[in-house]
């Protein structure tokens, strides 16, 4: 393996919330000329895009990285030894996307939300005033929940259906929370003692709850990835003057010829210079299938 792939761009994406985020960036890049092939992994937040032969690469990254723009994310190309540093920037995007600070407020005012309104299902010896107001100290607990907790939902959705024109479940999460929201409102103002702020607050709490699990079962998942991109980084096989000796990765400079054991994972771009070989790409792209090369294919760094 030799040179860094020529006809190839890396990115890796901010601002995806879901898998959803990774198709709208794919189909959007997809469609610029000069662009053969796309791909989007939300996992690893990498954009794989393979330009068309003769197609200048400078040029096609500007386009690229103006596409990503105006969809709402950002991408930054990833130059030579960009897995040295993709650990740490994929730990820092996963956190960043869903806050532990959203979702612990959404819950916490849902929380009251419910015990509030629930005092008010009971009714007892409550008058028709007394249960309107403990309709009123719900919604008051309950309204901001949901428009907290339904703000990310709303901008993947919106996102999806002005540049994709994805009908998405985000943007049905976000319609229904500004349902419950304009449904609570004008039975409030009607002096109407029914609300829809506690269940509808409830339902976004739980939403967010999951999305932040869902998260973290990506994190535990990219992590064992990353143990095995980085359990490859330390050293490799170079040729030196005929000769095969062992040499930091950080060192290898376009050109070397490398060799790459069966199993081990490929510790940056390149080309096959054997007369054969097979990677799998499923730590780089999500795709866990076989594929064969021939010398002169191109290899994904993260590839085993």
């Amino acid at each position: 393996m030799a040179t860094v792939a020529q006809n190839q761009l890396v990115y890796f994406i901010s601002g995806m919330w879901c898998t959803t985020c990774a198709k709208t960036i794919r189909e959007g890049v997809g469609n610029i000329e000069g662009v053969h092939n796309a791909e989007v992994n939300y996992a690893s937040k990498l954009l794989v895009v393979e330009a068309k032969n003769g197609k200048d690469l400078n040029e096609l990254h500007e386009s690229i990285q103006a596409k990503v723009q105006r969809t709402g994310f950002s991408a930054r190309r990833q130059t030579e030894g960009w897995i040295q540093n993709f650990k740490e920037e994929l730990e820092q995007e996963i956190n960043q996307k869903l806050s532990w600070t959203r979702v612990s407020l959404v819950c916490f005012l849902a929380m009251w939300s419910s015990m509030v309104a629930f005092a008010g299902y009971l009714g007892g010896n409550l008058s028709q005033l007394e249960v309107y107001y403990l309709a009123l100290v719900s919604s008051l607990f309950g309204l901001p929940a949901i428009l907290i907790g339904i703000i990310p939902y709303g901008s993947s959705g919106l996102r999806s259906l002005w540049y994709s024109k994805l009908l998405t479940l985000d943007l049905v999460v976000f319609l229904g929370g500004l349902s419950a929201i304009g449904a609570s409102l004008l039975s409030l103002f009607s002096h109407q003692s029914a609300t829809y702020a506690d269940s509808g607050a409830m339902i976004v709490a739980i939403l967010l709850l999951t999305k932040k699990i869902e998260n973290g079962v990506v994190k535990k998942i990219t992590s064992a990835i990353l143990f095995q991109i980085h359990s490859s980084k330390g050293q490799v096989e170079v040729c030196k003057k005929g000769i095969w000796e062992w040499a930091q990765a950080d060192q290898i400079r376009k050109n070397d010829l490398v060799r790459i054991k069966a199993g081990e994972t490929v510790s940056f771009d390149g080309i096959l210079e054997d007369s054969e070989g097979s990677v799998n790409n499923h730590l780089v792209s999500g795709e866990s299938s076989v594929i064969s090369l021939n010398p002169g294919d191109h290899i994904l760094a993260g590839a085993i």
